[in-house]
């Protein structure tokens, strides 16, 4: 094996103090008020505070929260028992000496190990010193998070937590000894393993658990854990334990989130829609039966005793943490479901839903202020919330995706009847299809009042509109799925690989023609389920296949999973990346697993077995694909520490970062909401993740709706924290990378004789750790970080190579665009 390349992750290693833990005691009935507070404080994340002169090489960075107080210094952790104060280092070693602290001092410590705070909070800390002004001390920073590196050679260790709980990571890079980790226990009468594998380390105090440690790699079949356990080598001391595991993979790193929320009543509520705006607030949109959804600022705050179901609007602060405002929409009798959400640039959420009911409340300009059958509404809410801008119906139509111009206009699409009013010289003014449904797309005018344009869209078989984007030239791009005879025009493919193929149509701005429009997909069902916009003006698509043959390009799944279910096949997501300019696919992965850990049968030749499927794609400006949906199989490609394996029909919502070269996952984890009652509201089934938004720095937001309270976990301090109903919105921000990853060529035009050399570089603050240099999927080598550069030099045979590079740190993974090099043949000269 080749160990130049070596990662390795110890997952999250947990410590609490027992006595610490049952602090809180019975109050009376007064004191409710103060018993809440202590509740949440208890939960509030560690802040810590940088101790010594020199803030960039402090002496210690100490904790402020909950008790325990935690100190961390550069060659150990030191946990305070109860009434034990830690400020600096004197504090810390008279501690110690008095018995009040239990330590965990890493043996062999390298002298070039460093401490330093990570993730710095907008918290600040002020010390006043009565008649003693000199001696303040004002806005004093503080970290979320305490980082020791180079602990041992290529060994770091990440220490931060909430409450009374303390949690740190060991990071393994390229060339780390994980036999070299030991700890000393002081200040503690002793240590012992229990039969689970955690180290009890026992205080006149109470006792201090250490859980056994997790270790795992990821490779092309998902994540494979990695035996490790603790070792008592010696009294007092313990020892990490590793099996076998390939020095050749690269490591991985849980993904952050920032929040998670619950958002809904007691009732049956779901969240279908989110959107962002500039300032990080989320915007999800769904349904709801509840007569107590939580409101604010509200439009309507009637329609929940009308026990029927309405849609909701629901603005959340950046942190998640409260509601800025939240609505009920919809009639007064009837079914109201919200099943899309844009933002513009003024803050006003533009939302499209399905109606049943005779009065939703239209504007005196609607475009459509009445229908007798029902169909979708478009509304458009003002920047507060409480007001509506306009709000019109949409007779004969099933609205699945909306998207809005920088004009204001709205642009919606979805499944029509043929009653659907289309206008004249539109691309397709009437329906294909004498009965049943096809697509559609409609334009209105920024004032709602009128159509720019409206066209079907669709073949004489079945054809279903899922998604929709817009952009800066008004040309609509379009996604779904279709049968035989869908409209073709500049396609890169153009004959049906299957009974059903997923499809994408551009629409020029007047919706008079057809600029491009393909199919894609195999010989089996394959459907396009959401689709995004990229800054290069590629367009991004997701949704699910049941085709070996799915056209699969450089993406880091390249084979469909499902083997192992005999006479049948299983469904994978997929995501893509197209070029509809030179009609080509960028790159191209599916995302899946199998519905069997061994061969299983079923009754029935020719099955198509629903497996996972994509159901939303949103995409950052770096090119990195943000994809959710539902996870069936057993197998699905996770890229985190934390989320269990399916257990029986628990199914699992997802999310999934894809690399900017689509050839690798950053992060793949599950979102638990529940038990799959193999129902749906609206088009997504129950369990997945329907929706997910992007922000300008690169966060991401998704939303779905939990139906278990013990399945999804909500954030500290969340908007809320307990689960009212069943089922119940949720919303999820996972946060920004911590820093930005570029790569250069010292000669982008070369021969094949010429050595090339590739420089890594690494914008913001100074890190650590190891860059892995790819062509394609295939590993290059690697390199050491120095000063935020990284550079590998090497020959490359003939052809025109995509590169990117990876780096894997304690705060996350950075990855690269691609860079296009190009290697000739080398010039020989005869005579």
């Amino acid at each position: 094996m080749d160990r130049r390349a070596a990662r390795l992750l110890f997952g999250t290693i947990s410590v609490a103090t027992a006595a610490c833990a049952g602090i809180a005691a019975a109050h009376a009935p007064g004191q409710d008020a103060a018993a809440s507070a202590r509740a949440a404080y208890a939960t509030l994340p560690l802040m810590f505070e940088a101790r010594g002169d020199d803030r960039d090489a402090p002496v210690a960075l100490v904790s402020h929260g909950h008790a325990p107080r935690i100190a961390v210094t550069r060659d150990a952790i030191h946990v305070a028992l109860p009434g034990t104060r830690l400020q600096g280092a004197g504090e810390i070693r008279a501690a110690a000496a008095a018995a009040d602290t239990v330590t965990l001092r890493f043996l062999g410590a390298a002298p070039a190990a460093r401490l330093r705070g990570r993730d710095p909070q907008p918290t600040r800390i002020h010390y006043l010193h009565d008649g003693s002004p000199a001696d303040n001390r004002i806005d004093v920073p503080v970290f979320g998070r305490a980082s020791i590196e180079r602990l041992y050679p290529h060994i770091d260790v990440i220490v931060y937590g909430s409450g009374d709980a303390l949690e740190y990571d060991l990071v393994v890079a390229p060339h780390g000894d994980p036999a070299a980790m030991r700890m000393q226990i002081e200040g503690a009468s002793g240590v012992a393993l229990d039969r689970g594998g955690d180290a009890v380390i026992t205080t006149p105090q109470g006792d201090l658990r250490l859980h056994r440690p997790v270790a795992w790699q990821e490779g092309n079949g998902g994540r494979t854990d990695v035996d490790a356990s603790f070792v008592l080598s010696r009294p007092m001391e313990i020892a990490f334990e590793v099996g076998e595991y390939d020095h050749a993979r690269p490591l991985v790193i849980d993904p952050v989130i920032a929040y998670a929320t619950y958002v809904g009543g007691s009732s049956a509520d779901g969240a279908l829609a989110i959107a962002v705006d500039a300032n990080g607030s989320a915007y999800a949109a769904g349904y709801t039966t509840s007569a107590d959804f939580p409101l604010r600022n509200s439009l309507d705050a009637s329609l929940g005793r009308k026990s029927d179901m309405d849609a909701f609007v629901a603005k959340l602060a950046p942190d998640g943490k409260s509601l800025v405002y939240a609505t009920y929409l919809g009639g007064s009798t009837g079914r109201e479901i919200a099943t899309a959400i844009a933002v513009d640039a003024m803050g006003s959420a533009y939302v499209a839903g399905t109606t049943s009911a005779g009065d939703f409340p239209v504007t005196a300009n609607a475009y459509q202020k009445g229908t007798a059958a029902g169909g979708s509404f478009v509304a458009k809410l003002s920047p507060a919330g409480n007001a509506l801008v306009y709000s019109t119906y949409v007779a004969a139509t099933t609205a699945h995706s909306l998207a809005v111009d920088g004009a204001g206009s709205a642009y919606l699409t979805g499944k029509a009847t043929p009653a659907f009013v289309a206008t004249p010289g539109a691309f397709e003014v009437t329906s294909p299809v004498a009965f049943g449904e096809t697509g559609f797309v409609l334009k209105l005018d920024p004032a709602g009042s009128s159509a720019s344009y409206a066209t079907f869209l669709g073949g004489p078989g079945t054809t279903q509109a899922n998604a929709i984007a817009v952009d800066g030239d008004g040309r609509a791009f379009v996604g779904g799925l279709a049968t035989v005879d869908f409209p073709i025009a500049l396609p890169f493919q153009i004959f049906p690989g299957g009974d059903l193929d997923g499809f994408v149509s551009v629409l020029d701005p007047s919706g008079s023609r057809l600029v491009t429009s393909t199919l894609i997909g195999g010989s089996r069902d394959d459907a396009v389920n959401a689709l995004a916009l990229g800054a290069d003006g590629s367009v991004y698509v997701a949704g699910e296949t049941y085709s070996a043959n799915f056209p699969s390009v450089n993406g880091f799944q390249p084979v469909k999973s499902g083997f192992r279910l005999i006479n049948s096949t299983v469904g994978n997501a997929f995501v893509a990346k197209v070029d509809l300019q030179t009609r080509r696919i960028v790159w191209s992965s599916f995302l899946g697993g199998e519905i069997c850990t061994y061969y299983c049968q079923t009754l029935y030749d020719n099955v198509q077995y629903p497996g996972d499927a994509a159901y939303a794609i949103a995409v950052d400006a770096d090119g990195h694909a943000y994809v959710t949906g539902l996870a069936r199989t057993l197998t699905f490609p996770l890229v985190d520490s934390t989320s269990a394996r399916n257990q029986g029909s628990q199914d699992s919502g997802f999310v999934a970062k894809v690399s900017a070269a689509g050839t690798a996952l950053i992060f793949s984890t599950f979102v638990r909401v529940g038990m799959s009652t193999s129902g749906s509201i609206g088009r997504f089934p129950d369990g997945a993740i329907n929706a997910v938004a992007v922000d300008g720095a690169g966060a991401a937001y998704v939303a779905g709706e939990s139906t278990d309270a013990t399945d999804f976990t909500p954030s500290s301090g969340a908007l809320q924290t307990t689960n009212p109903g069943i089922p119940t919105p949720i919303a999820v921000k996972f946060p920004p990378p911590s820093g930005r990853l570029t790569l250069g060529s010292s000669n982008v035009d070369t021969d094949a004789d010429t050595p090339v050399t590739l420089t890594a570089s690494v914008e913001g603050a100074p890190v650590t750790g190891y860059v892995a240099f790819y062509s394609g999927t295939r590993a290059l080598g690697s390199a050491t970080l120095d000063t935020n550069r990284a550079t590998f030099a090497t020959l490359m045979p003939p052809g025109i190579h995509t590169l990117n590079a990876r780096l894997v740190t304690p705060d996350g993974t950075l990855d690269t665009s691609p860079l296009i090099q190009i290697v000739d043949q080398p010039l020989v000269c005869t005579r």
